[in-house]
């Protein structure tokens, strides 16, 4: 399966590259901006293209995604597209990004992320290859 991961800052980049790992190592193909995207590609160009093609986004909220413009916009688009699943660092206020409520979601912390991370790759394993994401997703929390 085809998962683009959605992240703002740099603590938002450690939390992607660990769900990154773990989605590869669990034999998803996955779209991380940091290694997806070249200088010379057309950036927004190849966003969109991800997101279009993308089976799950990933949104990873973070404090720094109150304050990215890039990833309220990719969060948007996934949000229209029905892509969108959520995960939430405890204690960070969901502003915006409260449709994500109504989806799957994940809530981790810095002690269990590894963990809640895993729980994300299990919910993503369940879904079966020919099913429309957005038509088996039921509100609440992954455990």
């Amino acid at each position: 399966m085809y998962i683009f991961i959605s992240y703002a800052g740099n603590e938002g980049l450690r939390y992607a590259k660990i769900l990154n790992d773990i989605l590869s190592s669990g034999g998803h193909d996955t779209f991380l901006f940091e290694e997806n995207v070249t200088a010379d590609d057309r950036i927004y160009s190849r966003l969109g293209n991800a997101l279009d093609s993308c089976r799950i986004a990933a949104i990873i909220i973070t404090e720094s995604s109150h304050t990215s413009e890039e990833q309220k916009e990719e969060y948007n688009v996934a949000c229209s597209l029905k892509k969108g699943k959520g995960l939430i660092k405890e204690g960070v206020d969901w502003g915006e990004f409260t449709m994500l409520i109504s989806r799957q979601y994940v809530k981790f912390n810095d002690s269990n992320v590894e963990e809640k991370m895993k729980g994300f790759l299990q919910s993503v394993d369940r879904i079966p290859a020919s099913e429309d994401v957005s038509l088996t997703d039921e509100g609440g929390e992954i455990e």
